[in-house]
């Protein structure tokens, strides 16, 4: 049997030939020598691959002298004779034209297989096939069916390379890369690429000009190295463009940088070592879902941003991010639905929607968990009617930063948020266009300016818990009137605010909260006799937050029953209860000595203070036989009646002030 160090062995391979195919063409015979010496078969007028006379495009109008039968290339792989002649570099054929359909199906192939820039015009038949490398590039097939091959290195389907027809790769092992930079597959509406379950050592490579009109399939596939789409253009508008859901890439997922997808990108429960990075790429499925990324699990950084473009919505509901979530620059377009649905998604670091940052339709990050911060400054979000953000339940373990230019048309929803850092409102752009939701909500302080405080109606903070302010924190009357922004009215926020004064020493501060909340109390009531009662504890104990003013009351009570008593006893209107301490006033116009003095303070004080005991109201009364004209003080009617007004008044007041000493009034 002759070696491939034989002398002649050209000649004996091309007799071979002969005796099996008869009539060998110009570029067989080229081949045939090529192969025994690890030379290329160069079957075209150039030897470069970007000739125009080399586009296998314009196969089928080569010559008979540049075709070369696929069986005559089988029989180079499989017979045992034939294949002794080939050199270890393998079958390397350039600008041919590949007449009847290579069949390699369930082969053991020990060399390389290179057919670039040749025209195919059947499908190449490759499944179960076991071989080095597959080198495609240039080349124009009708279909590639490489399922369950394995292939040692590298599968190259790239540089012009162009299949109108199913790139088949389900199951198949490749030892290397999945080379397809510059590739088209054209198979609309069908799979352009199915590659299920395929597993690569290496990275798959699916940019620089990479295109393919139908579905490109990796369900369940596990890439060694990095899937990159950079510059690739994925079209299938009546699906999914780009699917690969289940898979596992070791590395990034590149999907940046002119990438282009008009249909749904699926990269739902997808495993990623890496960065799963789409700055500069544009997701079209406007109405639909542009980008599924449900439950993909990311160690790295998910990167929607600087012109990332979503013309539909996007979703990452369920995502385990490792670190970063950054959207700054992003456009997520889905008006009147979601523009990005990050429902309980989980991110060990920071989300970043900032610096240009724009969505039309609601982002949603209900039940999120952020290790960092949530950082929204200079963002947009637009919902008008709706919620232009969404993030209650989220748990932030750093600040939330919405200022610095941030924008919202529609609510801006933090119900029950939880974060250990600090609420920040400032410095907001249109801040009337927004309303803001943080009902029961937890933060360590908020920061705010008036300029970006909502409009009346638009604040919802019933059971918003802080600790710190970090603005206005000593100045009640602004403070309060944020607080009146809310509708409806709770008086939750009030003791809030009143406890977060008090922890900062500021106790009249919080009196005022306190006494306006219960003034805004009483006022809800609002019937009439709920009115009358409201103005008197207003006025004098401050709802029992300013106890002391019954005090002052009751002071001036005294004041004016001395002024009016000591008229009435100058006028004489004044007289002794006792009957014989009677008759000798009214004959002396004087008590007798012997008789317990007037003292008109002493007088005034008994009458206006409850069961304080003085000794003046049991021995002096109004004078039963004053007369009833003439002044005030002489009236013994009215010296009556101003004596149990004086009486009364002293009851409620003292009432009062032990009611609001003692928290009775108080409802804190």
């Amino acid at each position: 049997m002759p070696t491939l160090s034989s002398p002649g062995k050209s000649e004996e391979l091309i007799g071979l030939a002969g005796d099996r195919f008869q009539a060998l063409r110009d570029a067989e015979l080229r081949l045939l020598r090529a192969v025994t010496v690890g030379d290329v078969a160069w079957c075209g007028t150039s030897q470069k691959d970007f000739d125009p006379s080399n586009d296998a495009a314009k196969a089928s109008s080569w010559g008979e002298e540049r075709s070369i039968r696929a069986a005559l290339i089988r029989w180079l792989c499989i017979d045992r004779e034939a294949r002794n002649f080939v050199d270890p570099r393998g079958v390397q054929v350039h600008g041919a034209r590949i007449e009847g359909a290579l069949d390699l199906s369930f082969v053991r192939v020990r060399f390389p297989l290179a057919l670039i820039c040749c025209g195919c015009k059947e499908e190449l038949r490759l499944r179960f096939l076991r071989i080095p490398t597959i080198n495609l590039n240039g080349s124009g097939v009708r279909g590639v069916n490489l399922e369950r091959a394995k292939v040692q290195g590298t599968v190259s389907l790239a540089n012009g390379f162009c299949c109108e027809g199913e790139i088949q790769l389900v199951g198949a092992r490749i030892g290397n890369n999945l080379d397809c930079m510059a590739g088209r597959f054209r198979n609309f509406p069908g799979k352009a690429l199915r590659a299920d379950r395929i597993r690569v050592r290496g990275s798959v490579f699916l940019r620089n000009a990479f295109s393919a009109e139908g579905e490109v399939r990796l369900f369940g596939a596990d890439i060694g190295g990095n899937l990159e789409c950079n510059d690739g253009a994925f079209l299938n508008v009546t699906g999914s463009a780009l699917s690969a859901d289940r898979a596992s890439v070791r590395g990034s997922a590149f999907l940046r940088d002119g990438f282009v997808a008009e249909g749904e990108v699926r990269l739902v429960g997808m495993q990623v070592g890496g960065n799963l990075e789409c700055g500069g790429g544009n997701f079209k499925k406007g109405p639909g879902m542009a980008l599924n990324a449900d439950r993909i699990d990311v160690r790295g950084n998910v990167l929607l941003q600087k012109g990332f473009v979503a013309d539909g919505e996007v979703h990452l509901l369920g995502a385990q991010i490792g670190n970063n979530l950054t959207c700054d620059g992003g456009a997520f377009k889905n008006s009147g639905g979601t523009a990005l649905n990050a429902d309980s998604v989980n991110v060990g670091g920071f989300v970043f929607m900032r610096n240009g940052f724009s969505a039309e339709g609601e982002v949603n990050l209900l039940s999120a968990q952020v290790g960092d911060n949530f950082e929204c400054d200079g963002g947009t979000f637009r919902n008008p009617g709706g919620k232009a953000l969404n993030a209650d339940r989220i748990s932030v373990q750093g600040d939330v930063l919405l200022r610095n230019g941030f924008r919202a048309e529609g609510e801006v929803s933090l119900a029950s948020a939880v974060t250990k850092g600090t609420v920040a409102w400032t410095d907001v752009a249109n801040a009337e266009r927004a309303s803001l939701n943080l009902n029961y909500a937890t933060a360590g302080a908020i920061c705010d300016d008036k300029a970006s405080w909502p409009g009346t109606g638009k604040l919802s903070i019933d059971g918003f818990v802080y600790q710190h302010v970090l603005s206005g924190l000593t100045d009640p009357r602004s403070r309060l009137a944020w607080l009146a922004l809310q509708s409806p009215f709770t008086p939750q926020p009030y003791r809030q605010l009143a406890q977060v004064m008090r922890n900062a020493g500021v106790d009249r501060a919080a009196r005022r909260v306190l006494f306006t909340m219960e003034d805004r109390l009483w006022k809800e009531e609002g019937n009439f006799p709920v009115g009358w009662v409201r103005w008197p504890l207003g006025l004098v104990v401050g709802f029992g937050y300013y106890p002391l003013r019954a005090l002052v009351g009751l002071l001036i009570l005294v004041l004016l029953g001395w002024g009016v008593f000591a008229g009435a006893n100058a006028a004489g209107a004044l007289a002794p209860k006792d009957q014989k301490a009677y008759d000798y006033f009214v004959a002396n116009g004087h008590a007798p000595a012997y008789y317990e003095p007037l003292s008109p303070l002493a007088f005034s004080i008994e009458n206006s203070l409850p069961l304080v005991k003085l000794g003046q109201i049991d021995y002096w009364q109004p004078n039963p036989q004053a007369l009833e004209r003439g002044s005030f003080f002489a009236s013994t009617r009215l010296l009556f009646g101003f004596q149990r007004l004086q009486v009364l008044l002293g009851w409620i007041l003292a009432t009062l002030f032990v009611a609001g000493v003692t928290g009775i009034v108080q409802k804190n």
